[in-house]
């Protein structure tokens, strides 16, 4: 079975329409290393992964399978888009503050799921005594 990249890799480069040496020549790499990369006998780099991502409008997460979610689908959502166009519209200083506060949702967040999970196993162990 391929990995998640390989088979992304195809399938974004075949959406976009280009051709296995169209993406080469647009990241300075023979057609036979995306080859390579495609049929899964090959691993890039992270400057590779960089170049190719950015050829084909991804984020290196959504390539490697670490994201469900593409650029496209990001961009997809007026509210998404909406929010990036106003973050980048802010003040500098804002901006810093825009993302403070982001980063301490973030935060909540992951607690407050850590914390519905560890109830979940709790109440799963008690109940399976």
């Amino acid at each position: 079975m391929k990995s998640k990249f390989a088979v992304r890799l195809k399938k974004r480069r075949l959406e976009l329409g280009m051709t296995v040496k169209d993406l080469g020549n647009a990241c300075g790499l023979t057609h036979g290393c995306i080859s390579q990369y495609e049929n899964d006998i090959r691993d890039p780099g992270y400057e590779t992964l960089l170049l190719l991502s950015t050829e084909l409008k991804v984020t290196v997460e959504y390539l490697v399978g670490r994201s469900e979610y593409s650029l496209e689908d990001f961009f997809s959502d007026d509210r998404m888009y909406d929010l990036l166009v106003g973050v980048q519209a802010l003040s500098e200083e804002h901006q810093d503050l825009f993302f403070d506060y982001y980063e301490h949702t973030a935060i909540l967040d992951q607690q407050k799921r850590r914390n519905a999970d560890e109830r979940h196993l709790r109440t799963t162990n008690r109940n399976s005594r």
